[in-house]
């Protein structure tokens, strides 16, 4: 960051010095730069994302999880309870990849056989309906999955949401994945990649 320069000046010159001060001070403001901005074309943004987790406490459950990174990978695990009417977890994380004129996602994870939703969000329904995808997290191999724009549905809380907005690559603003379906106990969900073509 630029230091701003003081300028000391007579009396009569004092607005003067005033307005060039400001001005100082907005041209400083532009060499200003942000530390943790994750360049949209690096590999291992998933690495480098701010990526946090949202369990059923929301809702008085007693699910747990944690998100952790790894060498190559971030893992995604915990213990799914059904005490409280619970029965899910979550992580999720602003997209920083540059997803202009894409329309296929990819994603490779390894975990342990149970049933995951890929979440997708845009802004015109921030908090709220999310635009969702299934797959398995196989436990013997690391599984590449494609899926386009047309493989989501969109959801809000498990039920279909009613809508005439077609998903757009283009517009996502957070990415993440859940759990719930009722699978009680442990997982463990391990993802290495995820990229836009």
């Amino acid at each position: 960051m630029v230091n701003p320069i003081v300028l000391i000046a007579p009396a009569r010159h004092k607005h003067c010095a005033k307005v060039i001060y400001i001005i100082l001070l907005v041209l400083a403001g532009g060499f200003m730069t942000t530390t943790n901005a994750v360049p949209v074309k690096d590999a291992n943004w998933i690495l480098q994302a701010n990526w946090r987790v949202i369990n059923d406490a929301v809702m008085g459950g007693m699910s747990q999880s944690t998100i952790k990174q790894h060498k190559n990978h971030l893992n995604f695990s915990g213990i799914i309870s059904l005490e409280n009417n619970g029965g899910f977890a979550s992580t999720r994380s602003e997209l920083t990849l540059d997803t202009h004129k894409k329309d296929k996602l990819n994603i490779t994870v390894k975990g342990d056989d149970k049933v995951y939703q890929l979440r997708l969000r845009v802004d015109r329904y921030f908090d709220g309906p999310a635009f969702v995808v299934e797959f398995i997290a196989k436990s013997s191999q690391w599984t590449s999955y494609e899926f386009s724009a047309d493989d989501f549905t969109l959801q809000f809380r498990g039920k279909p949401f009613a809508s005439d907005y077609q998903l757009n690559f283009s517009d996502l603003t957070t990415i993440g994945f859940l759990i719930s379906s009722q699978q009680q106990g442990e997982f463990s969900l391990n993802i290495k990649k995820i990229t836009f073509d």
